[in-house]
């Protein structure tokens, strides 16, 4: 274990970052034994996850949360941690040995370093592992963040999401999201329509509650009620407003005009045909 420590701390002050994971995953990998310690420093903790489909403001919360005092709240800390959600997405039976071999592991590893009394996650990239934590930990708060579907699809087109070198390129979601032959027929956008709806309605049916991101950026209320009375957090109302007036993460313009307005009768049919029933489960209108 000594030597991996020495590796691990060589390979990152000369900044070769993939060597670096590889060795360190590695090490808190094989750290950990004993499940028990595991699940005590977990509990202790008060495990709680905040996730959504990105595009959601999960930079932002995750700033925002950190100035709650004695409070450790990370966001997405994995290297390349996008790579999981598609092992996941692609094999329900990924996501129990990934939480059970490794990511709970690294929890540990990361709250140990660091002095807290709450740890949690701010992590749409765990939405496909919500079901397994909630088995694991059977008290931990899981909130699901969901945003209008017309405002996602929007920004994710203006991302490189299912582009040639995308971490998704060449998706292939198991049968229980969708269809292999018809997931095949689908082209980017019908991709990134359906997914929206899938993924939401999967994080809604093992959340312990969702709530929109339009109203917890725009009524402190709802944000008071809905997350830090449901996480036992407090925050001011003047800590909330400084960073719902910021604008972090924001999407770079890399393709044409993606807004809703812009698109074909034949886009806005898709997102009728596939979206409008998990929309009206969020309030939104069609």
């Amino acid at each position: 274990m000594l030597i991996l420590e020495i590796i691990n701390k060589s390979l990152y002050y000369l900044k070769l970052k993939h060597i670096y994971y590889l060795f360190l995953y590695r090490y808190i990998k094989y750290k950990y034994k004993d499940p028990e310690y595991i699940k005590k420093v977990l509990n202790d903790k008060q495990l709680f996850l905040i996730t959504s489909t990105g595009r959601t403001g999960t930079v932002l919360f995750s700033k925002m949360l950190n100035n709650v005092n004695g409070s450790y709240i990370v966001h997405e800390p994995l290297f390349q941690e996008t790579k999981y959600h598609r092992l996941s997405m692609e094999n329900p039976k990924f996501s129990y040995s990934f939480l059970k071999d490794f990511r709970l592991k690294e929890m540990v590893y990361r709250i140990e370093k660091n002095n807290c009394n709450r740890y949690g996650e701010i992590n749409s990239c765990l939405r496909r592992n919500i079901k397994e934590l909630k088995e694991l930990f059977p008290s931990m708060k899981i909130i699901h963040i969901v945003r209008d579907g017309r405002q996602i699809v929007s920004s994710v087109l203006n991302r490189n999401t299912f582009l040639k070198g995308d971490i998704y390129y060449n998706l292939q979601p198991s049968s229980c999201i969708v269809d292999k032959q018809t997931w095949s027929k689908f082209n980017r956008f019908e991709k990134i329509t359906y997914l929206w709806a899938a993924e939401n309605k999967y994080m809604r049916e093992n959340s312990d509650l969702t709530i929109r991101f339009e109203d917890i950026i725009s009524n402190y209320k709802y944000f008071k009620k809905n997350i830090l009375d449901i996480l036992e957090l407090e925050l001011d109302y003047h800590t909330w407003e400084r960073f719902t007036k910021k604008k972090i993460n924001k999407t770079k313009q890399i393709k044409i005009n993606t807004k809703f307005s812009e698109w074909s009768d034949k886009q806005k049919e898709f997102f009728k045909l596939h979206c409008s029933n998990e929309m009206k489960q969020y309030g939104y209108a069609n």
